[in-house]
Formats: structure tokens, sequence, C-alpha cells
């Protein structure tokens, strides 16, 4: 693989694709994440499709200045795409390009982000948190409504005991809670509406 030097550009896009949180309920990216996605894999069309069971496209977002149809047509030269599974649905994010075949480059970008579009395809049918939760925060909720201890927490988030602590102090008074209990209820009562 090759090394990756990202412009200012494509760092502001990668922090903004990092923060995006999932639609609860939706597990298709937003278009303002397909948008920050096509801007660190330079293409022409970019789109995501929820397939079924049976194979049938339930669900489909795609940039406007792209193709109806997903697959290449007649004079496109390169298409990459992430296939991600959930719950028996297939999400496919895809990216087409006309002017050129995607390179060493691009595919190293596209291997650093499939993480990424994993996640926000695996946890969108999370709890509806409220909004002025940051990432990290909604994340340690999840990961204390599972049960983990903090410094499980901290494994998992690849931080301090002390940052989780931080986390849970600031989360409470946005759910109007004080304790990890009920926090872990407020979040659990979230995940069955």
């Amino acid at each position: 693989m090759c090394d990756v030097l990202l412009s200012e550009a494509d760092q502001l896009a990668l922090r903004s694709v990092l923060a995006a949180e999932p639609v609860p309920g939706r597990p298709l990216p937003r278009p303002e994440v397909l948008d920050r996605l096509a801007a660190l894999l330079r293409c022409d069309a970019i789109g995501a499709e929820l397939t079924d069971r049976d194979g049938y496209v339930v669900d489909r977002v795609q940039l406007p200045h792209g193709p109806a149809d997903r697959r290449p047509a007649a004079g496109w030269s390169d298409w990459l795409s992430v296939e991600c599974r959930n719950r028996g649905w297939l999400v496919e994010v895809w990216w087409d390009r006309r002017t050129g075949a995607f390179g060493p480059r691009d595919l190293a970008v596209l291997t650093m982000i499939t993480p990424v579009v994993h996640r926000l395809v695996r946890d969108a049918a999370g709890p509806a948190l409220p909004g002025s939760l940051t990432v990290q925060e909604r994340r340690t909720l999840m990961l204390v409504a599972l049960g983990l201890s903090n410094p499980e927490i901290a494994a998992r988030l690849g931080v301090a005991t002390s940052t989780v602590r931080k986390h849970l102090e600031h989360a409470y008074p946005k759910l109007g809670v004080t304790n990890r209990l009920a926090a872990a209820v407020a979040v659990r009562d979230q995940s069955r509406h």
C-alpha cells in the first residue's frame, strides 16, 4: 500500500466523515457524508443502495451529478464500492469515475475509510439520543448500556479511563440523569423506540 498525503481539504473532509453519526433507523449515509466521501475519493458519481434479502433495491441515495444507474455506463472507466451487511440487509456505497482509473492512492484512501463506512451502516439502527451529545459521549453511553466498565470502554475507544469519566460527566446532564445506571436505562429505553 502506498503512503497517502492528505491536503488540508482532504483532512477537513476526513474529519467530517469521522465525526458523522449514523441516521437512526436509516442505514444509508446522509448526502452530506457522501459528499465528503466523494471529496476524499474524487469521482464523478457517488451513492449508496440498500438491498433487501431478496436482492431488491429498497432505498437509494445518490449525489445529483451522477447517472441514475449505479453500474458504470459506456465511457466510464472505473468503479469502486464498499459493501456492508446490517441485520440481513446489504448496503453498498459506490464511487464511479469517468476520467481515468482509480489508482494506488485511491485504494489506500478506500482502505482507510472502509471501517468508517461500516460503522455508519452498522450503527444506523442505534437509539436516537439527544443531539447535544458529542460523538464520543454517544459511543461511551452505548458501551455503558452494554454493561462495559470504564476501563473496558477506555480500551475499546483507545482513550484514558479518566476521559471516559469526563465523557459520562458531560453526558449525564444532557440525558437528564445523575448516574451510570440511569444513563444505561435511558439509552436502552431510547433503543426500544
